[in-house]
């Protein structure tokens, strides 16, 4: 996710356009907020860019665009941690039992 915000300077509109890795670039957001949050983004450079259109529909210049690398952590290593941490899950289940059932069989005096 990325949250993107811009300067409210001479505009009463936005457009903000998005260029996947690979693609056309494409208006996302067209509106009067200042800013913009962007999800599911897909891995690779990212481009995005800005302009403000004024209370007659005459949109100004776009803005220099600002490029985002989008990265993920390899598949293999999120399974491992997936494993790993199901591992710690189910030991502490088993130690938390345990210790209640010793407890049941064995109550403090």
């Amino acid at each position: 996710m990325v949250d993107l915000e811009w300067t409210r300077a001479g505009g009463t509109r936005f457009e903000l356009e998005h260029q996947p890795p690979g693609s056309t670039p494409q208006v996302r957001y067209d509106g009067t907020q200042a800013s913009s949050v962007r999800s599911g983004l897909g891995a690779g450079r990212h481009r995005f860019r800005v302009r403000a259109t004024n209370e007659d529909g005459e949109a100004g210049p776009w803005s220099p665009p600002l490029a985002l690398e989008v990265t993920y952590m390899d598949a293999g290593k999120v399974r491992l941690l997936l494993i790993l941490g199901a591992l710690v899950v189910t030991s502490t289940v088993v130690v938390i039992l345990h210790g209640h059932f010793t407890h049941q069989r064995n109550p403090a005096r």
